[in-house]
């Protein structure tokens, strides 16, 4: 509890959402004192802030969120000096709903503020390390680049897919002339080298001109996902981060796993297998039911001084 005197008050747990946040202001003793709605905006940041504090100083803010729904939030309360900690989604639901009270973004907000007073090393908003505060700026880059390359790869996907249902719908004559595999890039390059002068009915000579566009798309996806894999391991190197031993692309998992702790709704699954029988996410700090990395010599740095835990040697 926050009860240390030069550091008491009372703690104010926000339910963020995309357009509305919800609050609950509880004492250092745990009762409720209020809630309330507010928009996501400038205004209704001052709002909050103003409302907070006419139910006496405030000791800390605990949000759920701070890297998604809550990022601006965050972002207005570490600006005005507060203390901002972020709560785990899956802090506050267990006991409460184990009790059938019910769920709601009051009672979101309630749990919120009592898991905040009753756990005082909650991780600071944005899960920085150290004296560090406000966002990342590395995170952002390497989120919205690994978010780029998985937009790429869907389309990529769906492209791939249009055009082998596409080669399928050919006349046997020109199958045939394909290569005998299941990669769809060489049938299209064998396709792409066709005698154009033959002549074909209607609908043969579309699915062609379609196929040809389509070979085109994968052409320039791929380029784009070159560029965007060389940034990423780029962004990688300047991390700091020695995650990159547990991969043996530097680019695909090391960078989506540092990418996804600065928005946990999406964790990625370690592909590679350990050596020793502690559970992945004691290495890595993700979910995964992969079982083998080997485990570095050396603590595995995540970014920016944040030392994650070894299983074997303990939290250094």
């Amino acid at each position: 509890m926050l009860l240390s005197p030069d550091h008491a008050g009372n703690v104010i747990g926000i339910d963020p959402h995309k357009r509305t946040l919800t609050a609950t202001v509880a004492d250092a003793r745990g009762g409720i004192l209020a809630s309330a709605h507010f928009r996501v905006s400038g205004d209704g940041h001052r709002e909050l802030e103003a409302w907070a504090r006419q139910f006496g100083p405030i000791a800390r803010w605990g949000l759920e969120g701070s890297a998604s729904w809550g990022w601006h939030t965050s972002m207005f309360l570490t600006g005005r000096g507060h203390d901002v900690r972020d709560v785990c989604a899956n802090r506050t639901s267990r006991a409460d709903r184990a009790r059938q009270r019910g769920k709601s973004d009051t009672l979101d907000s309630e749990r919120i503020a009592r898991e905040t007073l009753a756990h005082s090393l909650l991780p600071k908003a944005f899960k920085r390390a150290g004296a560090d505060s406000g966002p990342d700026e590395l995170g952002q880059l390497l989120a919205l680049w690994n978010n780029r390359r998985r937009s790429i790869l869907t389309a990529v996907q769906h492209v791939v897919g249009e055009a082998e249902q596409l080669r399928c719908d050919l006349p046997l004559e020109l199958r045939e002339q394909l290569p005998d595999t299941k990669t769809v890039r060489p049938r299209l390059a064998a396709l792409a080298r066709r005698n154009r002068r033959r002549r074909y009915d209607e609908p043969t000579r579309l699915r062609l001109q379609l196929l040809d566009g389509y070979r085109a798309q994968i052409k320039a996806l791929d380029h784009d996902e070159r560029e965007v894999v060389a940034r990423l391991a780029d962004l990688v190197r300047h991390s700091g981060s020695t995650l990159s031993e547990l991969w043996t692309k530097a680019d695909s998992g090391c960078s989506s796993n540092l990418a996804t702790r600065q928005h946990a709704r999406r964790r990625p699954l370690v592909k590679k297998r350990i050596k020793s029988r502690a559970p992945v996410r004691e290495l890595v700090g993700v979910s995964s039911t992969a079982s083998v990395v080997t485990v570095a010599a050396r603590p595995l740095v995540l970014a920016r001084g944040n030392v994650l835990r070894d299983p074997v040697r303990g939290s250094r």
